[in-house]
C-alpha cells in the first residue's frame, strides 16, 4: 500500500477492527510479490501492472482496486480468500526500526526475542472500534514474516 501513509503506534489506537468501507481499496496501490503477480496472472489474465521494478494489481476506471465491489454500502474483496499478503495486513505496519517522528515507545513489541515496531495508517477509520489490537500480534507478526520473506 503506496500513499503517504500517516502511521500511529498499535497503542495510541487500541482497537481497531475492519469496518468494510472499502476506502482502503480505493485509497492505495496494493503491490505485490512476485509468486503473487505470478499467480494472479495465470488465474485472472493481465490485471498485473509492472512499474520500477515492482508489481501492482490493477486499479478500475475509479481507481478503486479490482476485486473491490459494494453492496447496500458494504466493501466486498471478491478475492477475499487469496487476497495479497499487503492487504491482510492493513492497516497494519510492522517495521525492524521505529519510524522517525513517531512515538516509539508506544508502537515497540518485544516477540521471540526480536524488538519490532507496530503501526496502524491513522487514515483508517476502523482504528478505536472493535478488537482489541493487543490480542491480534501474534498473527500480525506471522503476516509479516510471511510477507517479509517472499519476493
Amino acid at each position: 500500500m503506496e500513499r503517504g501513509e500517516r502511521y500511529i503506534p498499535w497503542r495510541e489506537a487500541v482497537l481497531w477492527r475492519c469496518i468494510r468501507c472499502g476506502e482502503c481499496c480505493r485509497a492505495y496501490i496494493v503491490p505485490l510479490k512476485m509468486n503473487e503477480a505470478a499467480s494472479f496472472t495465470r488465474k485472472y489474465g493481465p490485471i498485473v501492472v509492472y512499474y520500477n521494478g515492482k508489481y501492482y494489481l490493477s486499479k478500475k476506471n475509479d481507481s478503486s482496486c479490482i476485486f473491490l465491489t459494494k453492496v447496500n454500502g458494504i466493501a466486498y474483496c471478491m478475492n477475499y480468500l487469496e487476497r495479497p499478503l499487503c492487504c491482510k495486513l492493513y492497516p497494519f505496519h510492522v517495521s525492524v526500526k521505529p519510524i522517525e517522528n513517531v512515538n516509539e515507545i508506544n508502537a515497540r513489541i518485544k516477540i521471540d526475542n526480536m524488538e519490532l515496531y507496530l503501526y496502524l495508517d491513522a487514515l483508517c477509520p476502523g482504528i478505536g472500534q472493535g478488537y482489541r489490537i493487543e490480542d491480534f500480534i501474534p498473527k500480525i507478526i506471522e503476516l509479516w514474516r510471511i510477507y517479509s520473506s517472499t519476493r
